[in-house]
């Protein structure tokens, strides 16, 4: 009875540890940047955009980044006044992404396991010499 209740146990404990391999994406080199290309921008500028959106990302579970793409200079521009009403704020410039990822067992946020999900929306802003900032994301 005592070997039964060990097996039972070591195998709740390997299943446990099995479920918390992919946890929150903190490595990022294997994403594929698109479309970095701007006449406003540097891609030195993008990157560092492009943090903010890792940032972000990294405090999901179960998620993987597959992609990121520039939405181009007019697409972010165009973006620009939605950015200041909603924040309220004076934001000089705007940056737009869109972005690939996968979603695994126990995801959040997520709405369906094991499903890559396409042209998820980042919007983000900066004051005039200030730092780039999230001000929103989703599917638009």
């Amino acid at each position: 009875m005592k070997k039964i209740i060990s097996a039972l146990l070591a195998l709740v404990l390997s299943l446990s540890l099995c479920a918390c391999t992919r946890s929150n994406q903190t490595d990022f080199t294997s994403v594929r940047t698109k479309n970095f290309i701007s006449e406003k921008y540097s891609e030195f500028e993008l990157r560092i955009a492009l943090k903010v959106v890792y940032d972000r990302f990294s405090t999901w579970k179960g998620v993987r980044l597959i992609s990121v793409e520039y939405m181009g200079d007019e697409r972010s521009e165009g973006e620009l006044d939605y950015c200041r009403g909603i924040n309220k704020k004076n934001y000089a410039d705007c940056i737009v992404f869109t972005s690939a990822y996968r979603t695994y067992k126990n995801c959040e946020p997520c709405l369906e396991p094991f499903t890559v999900y396409d042209g998820y929306n980042w919007i983000i802003a900066r004051e005039k010499n200030g730092t780039w900032e999230l001000v929103t994301c989703g599917y638009a």
